[in-house]
């Protein structure tokens, strides 16, 4: 009796371990804002940070004085409702994603989200040096599942070369007809 306890002792144990370890791995719903955003800078997009998941920990790379990413620079943290109310002044009970250091926050939203006069079309936007900037997620990172590349709703990447082009796909809302011979 008291090894079959001991085994089921340490059969919890395990299980637990386990649990841990896949839940850790993922992160929390922050995870979902690894990838790359841009500003609008004289009426085009140009890249300005970059969201990485190093070690299990946020860090964020900038190209704000170099055409290169820098080293990562600055470590983030999921953003709390004190803090997007903080930040935001926002009391409604809005959806959110974010994260923040001490200089900067990003923050996902539903896009068309308004505030004070500050309107977001895509959904994304950098607060930083008490300056609200609208952002747009240009890439995310591979996909552990598949392994592929997921381009952004504003990347200019092409699909391969076996099927139709992004635009033709969405352009037509159903199939083509043959014509009649």
């Amino acid at each position: 009796m008291r090894t079959w306890n001991n085994a089921l002792r340490a059969l919890a144990c395990i299980a637990c371990a386990l649990l841990l370890a896949a839940c850790g791995a993922r992160g929390g719903p922050e995870a979902e804002l690894v990838g790359v955003y841009a500003v609008k800078q004289g009426g085009a997009l140009k890249e300005l940070i970059k969201i990485e998941r190093k070690d299990g920990r946020y860090v964020l790379r900038d190209k704000v004085r170099t055409p290169e990413w820098s080293e990562p620079r600055l470590q983030l943290a999921p953003a709390t409702r004190d803090d997007w109310q903080r930040i935001t002044t926002d009391t409604a009970q809005t959806a959110f994603v974010g994260m923040k250091s001490e200089q900067l926050a990003l923050f996902k939203v539903p896009p068309g989200w308004e505030k004070n006069g500050f309107r977001t079309s895509t959904g994304y936007f950098l607060f930083y040096s008490h300056l609200v900037r609208p952002a747009a997620r240009m890439s995310r990172p591979r996909s552990r599942a598949s392994g592929r590349w997921r381009p952004g709703p504003w990347s200019r990447a092409r699909r391969p070369a076996s099927g139709p082009s992004a635009p033709a796909r969405h352009a037509r809302a159903r199939p083509r007809r043959r014509p009649r011979a």
